[in-house]
């Protein structure tokens, strides 16, 4: 049962930041030592 969720969890996890990079947005935050600044959307 832990394997499947284990596998099932990296599954989704692929689409969702594959998601985000069509939409145009990075699917993850800036790196150690940078700022996140998001514009007037909120991206």
């Amino acid at each position: 049962m832990a394997e499947f969720y284990s596998a099932n969890l990296a599954t989704e996890t692929r689409k969702g930041m594959g998601q985000k990079a069509k939409e145009g947005g990075w699917p993850y935050g800036a790196p150690v030592g940078y700022l996140n600044i998001r514009d007037e959307k909120g991206e």
